[in-house]
């Protein structure tokens, strides 16, 4: 069962990194002990509210009863009709524009072959959830490709969605378009076993149907203020890695992973995905973490921009280095083959970085950005793969605007277990700099 959670406690905390800008809900998983499905609700005196795509129930009389408001009179209270809004939004945008599959049909199990909505009182924690159907799957018959575990499946909303300091609207409508995203997932693996990939790609969605909220943004600062753990940890702030393949690469590339998700799993199915398009996954995830260092607002600095980039949080730097300098890292302290270690390097002289292992048979990638931010931006990054467990670069000085990050990223087989970087001045450049660059 696919939920969005709201926590009161979480949210003040993120209104006071953000002034100004109202708390979000922070959703989490539902308990692992609860199944992934369920029955069909059942609500007193139900009606239903039928759009082209989309059947919403709700209920009449009890606890169940939406807000019975209804300023256009025409017997369907607003809160259904703006839950149905949303919906038709979020199929429009996903499945006709961005070209998702559509939802495995449900055999007629809400009355009809629609998606099924039910509106109803999900106690005081959930805005909505999705669960599958409590009956087979298989393949999906409304798409060209052959899925093995394509389920039916329903979505929940809460039938009072309404806390303090937050638009009641923007909830509705976030909880539809990411409840709406799990019942498209349902339909194409419903078996993926990675939870950042249904939790970050409904929130992806989130963006792509509602991007004038930009709730995502508030989920993003634990996630910057742990690079060296992988994206994985934070499966909703993860979002900002579909967000980062769709603006470089095209948005088909976010739908590519989950259609790879049939026969791979998770990271796999993101290489997959890459493979198909003759990108490297190892390149790709490199370029990723210089974006998530940098932050710069797209089209500057392509591919190492966001469009919304100026409004997110800095990536936490670990350390602090001038010339001479030596930094190792803690004693027995891993790097996730997904993370990054950031480093700032202060000096204004040319400079020579090297990187060292513990364990010379494990492959590390040693970056040095030179950064001049500002209206006319500029990015300098230098790179060298450790060869016999040790990596260096030489480094002309920077310029009078530019700041300097080193990052260090483990190979995809492994973390980095233990190592060593030092910086040491030099007073002249070599004739000819060892070293790759790439702008």
């Amino acid at each position: 069962m696919r939920s969005y959670l709201l926590l009161l406690w979480l949210g003040c905390t993120l209104l006071l990194a953000w002034p100004g800008m109202a708390p979000s809900p922070a959703p989490a998983r539902m308990p692992a002990s609860a199944a992934n499905t369920a029955p069909r609700p059942t609500l007193a005196a139900a009606k239903s509210y039928d759009t082209p795509h989309l059947r919403v129930h709700y209920a009449q009389s009890g606890a169940d009863a939406p807000p019975a408001a209804d300023e256009n009179q025409n017997g369907v209270p607003d809160y259904v009709e703006l839950i149905a809004a949303a919906g038709e939004r979020s199929w429009r945008v996903l499945i006709e524009e961005l070209a998702w599959p559509p939802p495995a049909p449900d055999a007629d199990l809400g009355g009809d072959l629609r998606t099924d909505i039910y509106v109803r009182d999900l106690g005081g924690a959930y805005l909505g959830w999705s669960a599958r159907d409590n009956r087979s799957c298989g393949d999906n018959p409304r798409t060209p490709q052959r899925e093995r575990v394509a389920c039916s499946a329903f979505l929940s909303i809460h039938n009072h969605l309404r806390r303090p300091g937050l638009d009641s609207s923007d909830l509705i409508q976030l909880s539809v378009a990411h409840e709406f995203m799990h019942i498209v997932q349902h339909g194409i693996d419903s078996a993926e076993p990675a939870d950042w990939m249904w939790e970050a790609w409904a929130v992806w969605a989130e963006e792509q149907v509602f991007d004038e909220i930009n709730a995502y943004l508030h989920f993003l600062p634990p996630l910057f203020a742990a690079p060296e753990s992988s994206f994985e940890s934070y499966p909703y702030a993860a979002a900002v890695l579909p967000l980062w393949l769709g603006e470089q690469f095209g948005p088909a590339l976010a739908r590519d992973v989950w259609l790879a998700a049939i026969e791979a799993d998770g990271v796999q199915a993101l290489d997959a995905a890459l493979r198909r398009r003759q990108l490297s996954l190892r390149r790709v995830l490199l370029d990723y973490g210089v974006a998530l260092a940098v932050r710069a607002p797209c089209p500057a600095l392509a591919p190492y921009c966001w469009q919304e980039g100026e409004a997110f949080p800095a990536a936490a730097v670990q350390g602090s280095l001038s010339a001479p300098a030596r930094w190792e890292s803690g004693a027995g302290q891993s790097l996730h083959p997904l993370g990054r270690t950031i480093l700032r390097l202060q000096t204004d002289a040319a400079a020579r970085v090297r990187l060292s292992t513990r364990n010379r048979g494990q492959a590390m990638t040693l970056q040095v950005l030179q950064l001049r931010a500002g209206a006319r931006p500029r990015l300098r990054l230098f790179e060298a793969i450790t060869q016999a467990g040790v990596a260096e670069i030489t480094l002309p000085p920077p310029g009078p605007d530019e700041t300097q990050s080193i990052l260090i990223t483990p190979s995809l087989t492994g973390g980095g277990i233990g190592f060593v970087v030092e910086v040491e001045a030099l007073a002249e450049l070599p004739l000819f700099l060892p070293l790759m660059m790439r702008r």
